[in-house]
Formats: structure tokens, sequence, C-alpha cells
């Protein structure tokens, strides 16, 4: 996520690479991802929601273990009861994120990411999350919420989808005209961004060929057996890294393509779910 405050983030911005969010349920799945290059391990419960938090145990053993490679990100359920999980996540973590779902307005969602921030522990960010299908999440569009997130402070972004039926996904949300004009407001936020919501990688690898690079992939269902509440698959997670890691030695455009199609054109029925 943002990787912007610190010398050694700043590197990987310089370069503009594009790294990889890879949500996990519980402990079986930490220990099958923990020695994999994946920038971000994130946990939440899949069955359960877009952003539904998993049991702590697992927190404390992921940021106990010695051998983790990748930084750690949490799932905290509702807005509205993220402040009470909050002050259980370990101050190992480096991000949490609350799901804005029921929010009626900006002001409502920036009262709790307030109450939030002051429960997690200083070193924990607080991200702050947006659905591109947010009349089915019934609460402010991504780009209303994204720049009252820049005003109060939020640097890190994460655009998903709330509803992971089947036949939703980012692509039946957003044209890559709607993602370009979200990396321009990130860009001129200095904000890092997420997009995730349903994602293959075909899909992933069309937005990249569309000249827009966000600074990480956020995935769920497309490393699992069928589907984001079955078990993880480790080599679909392999699959994934080596390809974001060709992206980092091959030159690409800083500017969206705008001459691409204005909706995506690849949008399979039913794809896995993030």
């Amino acid at each position: 996520m943002d990787h912007r405050p610190t010398a050694a983030k700043q590197d990987i911005t310089s370069t503009r690479t594009t790294g990889l969010l890879i949500s996990i349920r519980d402990a079986n799945e930490w220990q099958q991802v923990r020695d994999l290059s994946i920038d971000l391990i994130d946990f939440k419960e899949p069955s359960h929601g877009a952003l539904a938090p998993t049991d702590p145990e697992p927190w404390h053993q992921a940021a106990a273990d010695p051998l983790r490679r990748g930084r750690l990100s949490a799932a905290l359920g509702s807005f509205r009861f993220a402040p009470q999980l909050a002050a259980s996540l370990p101050a190992a973590f480096s991000y949490a994120k609350s799901c804005p779902a029921g929010a009626a307005s900006t002001d409502e969602l920036a009262t709790f990411w307030a109450e939030t921030k002051r429960a997690l522990a200083d070193p924990v960010e607080l991200v702050a999350v947006a659905y591109a299908d947010h009349v089915s999440a019934n609460c402010p569009d991504h780009l209303a919420i994204f720049r009252r997130a820049a005003d109060v402070g939020l640097r890190t972004w994460l655009i998903d989808t709330h509803d992971k039926s089947p036949n939703s996904s980012l692509t039946s949300c957003l044209t890559y005209q709607d993602l370009a004009e979200l990396a321009a407001l990130a860009e001129s936020a200095r904000a890092t961004w997420v997009l995730a919501g349903s994602l293959t990688l075909a899909v992933a690898q069309k937005v990249v060929a569309s000249g827009i690079r966000p600074d990480f992939f956020g995935v769920r269902g497309a490393v699992c057996d069928s589907g984001r509440d079955q078990p993880l698959v480790p080599e679909k997670a392999i699959q994934w890294t080596a390809w974001l890691a060709t992206l980092r030695v091959s030159s690409h455009s800083d500017e969206p393509n705008l001459s691409r199609p204005a909706a995506f054109t690849e949008a399979p029925a039913k794809s896995p779910n993030s």
C-alpha cells in the first residue's frame, strides 16, 4: 500500500512498480503464503462479506512469525465497528481497513476514520476503502470517498467491489476512463492505490496494457481453487508474482492510454471473487 513515507518505500515508488496483495483467511493459509514473494498479506474472512474480519488469533501468529516476508494488513469489518476491533490489531501490522457500506456520507466515514485511527497502534496505517459498485453498497461513490480521504490525510486507498456474487466484478462497474481518473486523483494527492474487485490475471494484464498502473493489485478469488471462499492455491499466487516481476524490468507508459475501449471488453461471467 502506501510506500512513500520511508526511504525504502520511496525506492519502490520511484521505479513505479506494481505489487501484489493477497487476502487470506486463517493460520493454515498463512503457512501457505508466508514464504512467497507477496508484498502484502491481508487477513479477511471471505465467506462473511467483502471486508469481514478474521478471528484475531491468526493476526498475532503472523505478527510473531520471524520468517514472514511481506507486510501485513487486516480487514476490520464495518466502519461503524472498526474502532472497537482496531485496538486488537498488533503493531506489527502495516495497514488496516474497514467496509464503507451503509455510510450515509463522507462526513460519517471521516468521523469513524478518526475514531479508528485513534484506536490503532501508531505504526498501523488506516486505508480508505471505496466500492466501484457503490450503489449496491449504499455508500458514496469512490471519487467522493477518496477526495475526502485526501482531505483528512489518508494516503492509501483501496478500490474494490462490495457485491461478491459470480456476475459482479470491477470490470462490470468501471471503465478504463474511470480508472484513469482514479489514477490521476491518486497522483495529485500523492496517494498509493490498490485495485481489487474480482480481478483475474487476464483483466489485470489488460489494465496494465492500457497504461494504467495501480500501486498494487489485490486478489482473493483469483488465487483460490474455484472462488474466494474456496482453498487457496499457492501456485496461482506464484503466477501473479511472476507476471508482476516482469513488469519491474520492462518499460511502460507513465500516462494512461485513453485510446483503449471505453469499457472493459473482457469480464468473465463467473470470474473468481476477491
